[in-house]
């Protein structure tokens, strides 16, 4: 009779964290398509090809289309290269969160 009294507090417990998870991974995917959608914006303002920007930033062009597609999570080190490469702020990559 123990065991039950320890599942029925820990089953709403558990689906609690499911649904915050689950809420977490949709905020992190609307942070990386919006992030991708402005670096290829800067990029195509800038009139750059995805490999001459990873050629200015040291990056693999695929790593660039990666990001572009949201596909990856870049670090903040990755996004500094790439403003850098651009001549821009790391700022202007998150205009609409």
């Amino acid at each position: 009779m123990a065991a039950w009294f320890l599942v029925d507090r820990i089953y709403p417990v558990a689906i609690i964290l499911l649904i915050a998870q689950s809420s977490c991974m949709k905020q992190e995917r609307r942070v990386l398509k919006t992030l991708g959608k402005n670096i290829r914006k800067e990029r195509l303002a800038r009139g750059m090809s995805q490999m001459y920007l990873a050629a200015e930033a040291g990056l693999d062009k695929s790593y660039i289309g990666a990001i572009e597609r949201a596909e990856v999570n870049p670090s903040i080190k990755k996004l500094v290269q790439i403003a850098d490469a651009m001549r821009i702020s790391c700022a202007q990559f998150f205009d609409g969160l």
